[in-house]
């Protein structure tokens, strides 16, 4: 729940973030991968209750959230 409300948090005050722009403060590769897909796991979340909504322009470019 706290990512969730965090990702939610930060779409709202950005108007529009990356799912890549989410892990930028991991220190190792390790900690990234992680962030990724917790950060992933909670946008399907908000996906799937309509909160937001997600864009990928390009074939494994990045996703760009955008609030509602």
């Amino acid at each position: 729940e706290t990512v969730i409300e965090k990702l939610l948090d930060r779409v709202k005050t950005m108007q529009a973030v990356t799912l890549q722009s989410l892990a930028d403060g991991a220190k190792t590769i390790e900690e990234r991968k992680k962030l990724l897909i917790v950060n992933f796991l909670a946008l399907l979340e908000l996906l799937r209750a309509g909160t937001i909504n997600a864009e990928q322009h390009v074939d494994g470019g990045d996703i760009q959230i955008v609030g509602l």
